[in-house]
């Protein structure tokens, strides 16, 4: 379905830096063109909570030390 290291990019990120990598993130995600992650992806940004946890500067979520 996906490269290694597209599989890698999909499971590994946390967090977004910012705003911006979000839109990245989401140009990344429609390039993959697969309708069930981009349906995914889609699901998580309907959410205004769940995209400001995804967003490191807007989460209220403190990193583990």
């Amino acid at each position: 379905m996906v490269s290694d290291a597209d599989f890698w990019c999909l499971q590994n990120f946390q967090h977004l830096k910012s705003h911006d990598a979000g839109v990245e993130f989401t140009q990344f995600v429609a390039g993959l063109g697969i309708k069930k992650i981009s349906d995914s992806w889609g699901h998580k940004l309907s959410s205004k909570y769940i995209t400001k946890c995804m967003i490191k500067s807007q989460s209220n979520i403190l990193p583990h030390h």
